[in-house]
């Protein structure tokens, strides 16, 4: 199977920081100042879903999404 880079954005320190829901890609995508949870939708585009003050998930933590149950 060929490997394909879907986004440059997400840190190999946060290799477990991204998650399929609802047929988006959701990733923690960080900056200076803000870490941000981003959804990338089927056409590719970039969505801010969530933002956090820079560097309060840590790395090396894994995200998830939260069940109804």
């Amino acid at each position: 199977m060929k490997s394909h880079r879907v986004t440059a954005n997400l840190s190999k320190k946060d290799w477990g920081s991204f998650f399929y829901l609802n047929r988006a890609l959701h990733y923690l995508k960080r900056d200076n100042e803000l870490d941000k949870l981003v959804r990338i939708d089927e056409t590719g585009v970039e969505h801010d879903v969530m933002t956090f003050p820079v560097f309060s998930i840590r790395n090396y933590r894994a995200l998830s999404p939260m069940g109804n149950d």
